[in-house]
């Protein structure tokens, strides 16, 4: 389970339990303290230096990028290749008034690890991105902001039937777990997030875009990168899948 959360919690979970029960012997909560100090230091000090052997950068946070929350960092979702972190930084620059958000990116060792649920973010080439959002009562830019505290789940339209019946695709609506978990204040920014999207598509190392059909055609975008990622994976009318070639 540590490895499929983290990718390198469950090797350091073997050598920590080994060494204590081998040599240490002592309580099992001092062990556990032992395996998250452990993992805090490869996880903060030497994980990010070893990801630049396998292509992968960890993302640099800012004022107008950062995680959804702190457990996207500390379990080491957070790792893109450095063409991706340049599109995501180009974008920023093109787009002074914007902030945004990322929840689920990639591993930072082995392409071809899943990230799981993810079917695809396996290769630092993938991220997801938080839509953009005013603040109902005032209509003010709700700057760094998203709905949820793991993104995921906050529908633009929960009242829409949505393109796959559960009853065929149980999965494809699976994190509708999330949605009452939802803070109320916040409502979607179409013209701040079709801003956004326009500036992924048009940037030439973006190979494709996942949102929701009807917000293609909601917002007006024609992008051709911007596409329907089939009814095989979640629902995207809560996040743009980004994906670069």
């Amino acid at each position: 389970m540590l490895s499929i959360l983290t990718q390198i919690g469950g090797i350091l979970y073997i050598i920590n339990r080994f060494i204590w029960n081998k040599y240490i012997n002592k309580r099992r909560w001092q062990r556990s303290i032992s395996f998250i100090a452990i993992y805090s230091i490869f996880t903060f000090l030497i994980t990010p230096p070893l990801a630049s052997l396998f292509g992968r950068t960890k993302i640099q946070n800012s004022a107008r990028l950062k995680p959804v929350n702190f457990i996207t960092v500390f379990f080491n979702r957070n790792y893109v290749t450095p063409e991706l972190e340049g599109v995501i930084n180009q974008c920023l620059k093109e787009n002074k008034d914007l902030h945004l958000v990322y929840f689920d990116a990639c591993f930072p060792f082995f392409d071809g690890f899943p990230l799981i649920p993810h079917l695809s973010h396996n290769d630092g080439k993938k991220i997801d991105l938080g839509f953009q959002y005013d603040f109902i009562d005032s209509d003010q830019y709700a700057a760094g902001k998203v709905p949820g505290i793991f993104g995921y789940g906050a529908f633009v339209e929960l009242k829409r039937e949505p393109v796959c019946p559960s009853t065929n695709y149980p999965l494809y609506s699976i994190t509708s777990i999330f949605s009452p978990f939802q803070r109320k204040d916040l409502q979607f920014s179409e013209s701040k997030t079709k801003k956004l999207i326009e500036t992924l598509a048009n940037h030439p190392k973006t190979e494709k875009i996942f949102i929701e059909p009807f917000l293609k055609e909601t917002m007006n975008l024609t992008s051709s990168k911007i596409r329907f990622h089939g009814c095989h994976a979640v629902r995207h009318d809560d996040h743009i899948h980004l994906q670069i070639r």
